[in-house]
């Protein structure tokens, strides 16, 4: 019996001309040459992307059978991708293609450890692509290659089977003893469990055996932020943003934790470091703006959110930031300028609309603000806070008649 009959993990479907592709190359050139040499070789379910961030918001929304991946890709790297879907829960990884440009021994042995099916040095062929395509399905299905129970016990615990992704891991820990892997799926599961000391322990195997593991560090800083030990979160989080500095998903996935917190101090802390190691991206921009807003330093708050707005100008996310920012300081004019133009993009988004009411209220243009209240009770006729605002209004004009 193997392990995939012991778990009765499903058999892959065969390789054919039905399987889905995407593929993440940031040159368009590339996507479109590939793309249609794939159409011509009979695929049909083929999508283009062309950072790293879209392919793994792509793939959250379908897996893929075949992923083809430039190494080079912006905002998340290959390699990086690869590492968040063999990791995070809420993705699915399959046979993984690497495109890169010639690499020293030490790359490729990095990358094969990482765990990718194939490698495709550019300037590629398309003969080439075809084969590695079929060459790297195989490899992924093999009945020795562990990445389907892996990604097996993933579907486990996303489905709350947690029992029997412990075991797989446990097994998986038996079949190779100096894998991190089987130890991070255990801790995984103690921490839902909130078993945190029993957690803990199995992230120091984790780390003992891989200390390199970015997880590892960033469920520890978890762990660390449940016992509400702070110091030791931001250690454990400044490791995992150190071992991988550019990698933009680390940072979204770090902000989230301190935020929760309101941390804002340590956040802004992370932010600036992403600043120094090289990283420009808009998300890191707002935060920066965002964590200054909480701590009421307007001055600051402004100057990061415009600048997100120039990188951005049609990011609602953004406005609303930087609205918010100019009604605290009672800028209502500019405020209100802002939500309209949200407005203009998303007519039927209740919270903004209700924003604009009370800036309307502060700004004494009661009527216009009667008129966006009773708007958003035609979109939704429970809204309490538009029902309670409305009723407010209607009583001071009750009581000034």
């Amino acid at each position: 019996m193997t392990i995939y009959q012991d778990f009765k993990i499903p058999e892959p479907k065969a390789f054919d001309n039905n399987i889905s592709v995407v593929i993440a190359e940031d040159f368009n050139e590339i996507r479109l040459i590939l793309n249609h040499h794939l159409n011509k070789k009979g695929f049909k379910d083929i999508r283009l992307v062309n950072d790293g961030k879209k392919l793994l918001s792509t793939l959250s929304e379908r897996p893929a059978d075949i992923i083809l991946v430039s190494q080079d890709l912006p905002i998340v790297s290959g390699i990086d991708c690869l590492k968040e879907l063999t990791e995070d829960i809420k993705l699915q990884r399959s046979a993984f293609i690497l495109m890169s440009k010639p690499l020293t021994k030490q790359e490729i042995m990095y990358a094969v450890e990482v765990g990718i099916n194939e490698l495709i040095l550019k300037p590629l062929t398309l003969d080439e692509v075809m084969n590695k395509i079929k060459s790297a399905y195989a490899n992924y299905i093999h009945p020795k290659n562990p990445e389907k129970a892996y990604e097996f016990a993933k579907l486990q615990v996303k489905g709350e089977h947690l029992d029997i992704a412990f075991k797989l891991y446990e097994e998986l820990g038996r079949l190779a003893p100096e894998a991190a892997r089987p130890w991070m799926g255990q801790a995984n599961i103690h921490f839902i469990h909130k078993n945190l000391d029993l957690a803990e322990e199995c992230l120091k195997q984790a780390i003992s055996k891989n200390p390199n593991y970015i997880h590892a560090y960033i469920l520890y800083a978890e762990l660390k932020l449940a016992q509400n030990d702070k110091k030791e979160a931001l250690k454990f989080l400044k490791k995992a943003i150190e071992i991988s500095p550019l990698n933009l998903v680390r940072y979204e996935k770090v902000c989230s934790l301190l935020l929760e917190q309101r941390n804002y101090d340590e956040c802004i802390e992370v932010l600036e470091f992403a600043g120094k190691a090289g990283l420009s991206h808009p998300f890191i921009t707002e935060r920066l703006g965002f964590c200054h807003l909480k701590k009421l330093n307007y001055k600051a708050a402004e100057k990061y959110l415009r600048m997100a707005m120039a990188q951005e100008p049609t990011n609602t996310f953004f406005m609303n930031s930087l609205a918010i920012c100019h009604w605290d300081c009672r800028n209502y004019a500019e405020a209100l300028n802002l939500f309209n133009q949200i407005i203009k993009q998303e007519p039927d988004n209740i919270s903004i609309l209700f924003n604009r009411s009370i800036i309307l209220v502060a700004m004494n243009r009661k009527d216009e603000a009667k008129k966006s209240l009773e708007r958003i009770l035609r979109l939704d006729p429970g809204e309490r806070r538009a029902i309670k605002k409305l009723e407010e209004l209607n009583s001071q004009n009750l009581a000034a008649a």
